[in-house]
């Protein structure tokens, strides 16, 4: 028999105020000369306490909250300083996958069941295979508010047919940037 030690659990820490429970995305912030000036005026632009770090060629701002990061955000767009910001996951819409859908039936038909059962503003897309374009028993399901996490798991049958619903993964690719031509970065989040 194996006896295994006791479970060692950390105590409670208390929060930090640049380790929120939500995460908040910095903000890179084009740095072309002056980086201690440019600090000195990013932090006059709004009253709150901000955490700076040099990155390459870049300023990463880090505020306490989302509102200051969205105050933050303006400020810079009135400075018409050059920045971006990765986006915030928190309102991104959920996709998730229905295997297990005849492939026969019509996107409208599997809205229309997914609108009865409470779930508004949807957008349905049938699967296909990457090759040859042949319809997949699998439907991509966008719902709009990310909180009916648990709603959408408890789906079980859609039809009257037994389905699977598992969260939806996209295929790895790097961004880049249509203004400034940089990876990892989206031109609806760079001003640039």
């Amino acid at each position: 028999m194996c006896i295994l030690p006791p479970l060692r659990l950390r105590p409670p820490t208390s929060p930090s105020p640049f380790r929120p429970a939500i995460r908040v995305h910095p903000i890179m912030v084009s740095c072309i000369s002056d980086a201690k000036n440019l600090c000195g005026k990013i932090s006059s632009l709004i009253g709150t306490e901000l955490n700076f770090k040099i990155v390459n060629d870049y300023i990463k701002v880090t505020t306490c909250s989302m509102e200051d990061r969205n105050a933050l955000i303006d400020a810079l767009r009135r400075e018409k300083l050059q920045f971006y910001s990765p986006t915030s996951t928190i309102n991104k819409p959920l996709k998730v996958v229905f295997k297990g859908i005849y492939r026969g039936i019509d996107s409208a038909d599997v809205r229309s069941e997914i609108e009865k059962l409470g779930f508004n503003g949807t957008d349905v897309t049938q699967m296909r295979r990457l090759h040859n374009r042949e319809k997949l028993p699998m439907f991509l399901v966008t719902l709009p508010k990310p909180d009916k996490v648990d709603e959408s798991n408890n789906i079980r049958t859609l039809f009257s047919l037994s389905i699977e619903v598992v969260k939806y993964e996209a295929p790895a690719r790097v961004n880049k940037c249509h203004n400034c031509q940089r990876f990892l970065n989206g031109s609806a989040v760079c001003s640039m």
